[in-house]
């Protein structure tokens, strides 16, 4: 187990302890890139809405799949349904392709 101070890794698990306003538990696969997991515990006078997501990179931007999330997130989900079909699952988002793709998939 290794921890720094707003992470805890163990094996392919990490922890964010109030990183970005809320907690997570992210679990690292070679199928699905990233399984991200925001926790709802009230962090720096904020409760985030509980959040799931696979993501290549671990952002909710490049998610393939999001469920949950605030009302402002609502996009990611939408979002996540055209990556998923463009792109697949654990895509490479530094691929000059991809990151074309990726930005014309985040202006609609």
């Amino acid at each position: 187990m290794q921890s720094h101070d707003d992470q805890i890794h163990i094996g392919p698990i990490t922890v964010y302890r109030d990183y970005a306003q809320c907690w997570a538990v992210k679990l690292h696969t070679r199928r699905w890139g990233w399984l991200c997991l925001r926790l709802p515990i009230y962090s720096c006078g904020v409760l985030p809405g509980p959040a799931f997501w696979a993501s290549p990179n671990g952002a909710p931007w490049a998610a393939t799949i999001f469920k949950g999330g605030s009302p402002k997130e609502a996009h990611y989900r939408v979002q996540a349904d055209q990556r998923r079909m463009l792109l697949g699952h654990n895509f490479d988002p530094v691929d000059v392709g991809n990151a074309t793709l990726l930005w014309e998939i985040s202006k609609s």
